[in-house]
């Protein structure tokens, strides 16, 4: 989405080599980014698996689903053929993976879309997913997350460090969390 554009053009600026994971969202033309196309979270899954290792600094910035749903079809299912109810199963969370084949040398950043209370979740994933950073992202507030050409949220690392960042555009927030992430 726009945050992880707007990550990659931040990181493009600083010098660094960024290969960018996407979704399929239309033309993606970002001169100097080796792009990566997916439509799938296994997809996304796979190629982040293969890009991981060579990496310093990881970025998820924003996780594919929690679940899908059990059954596919490839074909338009007619509504008398919809079950009453759709099971689902879960889909690989692809940042607590990548936590634990981190290397000491490597960063791994997360993202927490919340509503709410929006330190205590982010906390809690920061520990469990063995992040070096996560931003909590009020998504209940306007101008904030998915679809908007803004952002705001609460910078946290491991040693507690508490950052706010005040609604600016996502590559200002992406230039501010590429800074808090590799502040010694």
């Amino acid at each position: 989405g726009k945050m992880g554009i707007a990550l990659a053009q931040a990181a493009l600026h600083r010098g660094a080599a960024v290969t960018l994971v996407h979704s399929i969202t239309g033309e993606l033309s970002l001169s100097g980014v080796r792009a990566i196309a997916v439509t799938s979270a296994q997809e996304m899954r796979q190629a982040m698996l293969e890009c991981f290792h060579d990496a310093d600094l990881t970025v998820m910035a924003a996780a594919v689903a929690d679940v899908k749903p059990v059954d596919r079809s490839n074909q338009k299912l007619p509504k008398r053929s919809l079950p009453n109810s759709l099971p689902l199963a879960p889909v690989a969370d692809i940042v607590a993976e990548l936590g634990n084949l981190k290397q000491p040398h490597q960063k791994l950043i997360g993202f927490a879309a919340q509503t709410g209370d929006i330190v205590k979740p982010a906390l809690e994933k920061l520990r469990a997913k063995k992040l070096d950073v996560i931003a909590a992202n009020p998504i209940d507030k306007i101008g904030a997350g998915f679809g908007s050409n803004t952002n705001q949220a609460i910078l946290i690392n491991t040693a507690g460090k508490q950052v706010e960042i005040a609604p600016c555009s996502k590559l200002e927030m992406a230039h501010r969390l590429l800074d808090f992430a590799i502040e010694r």
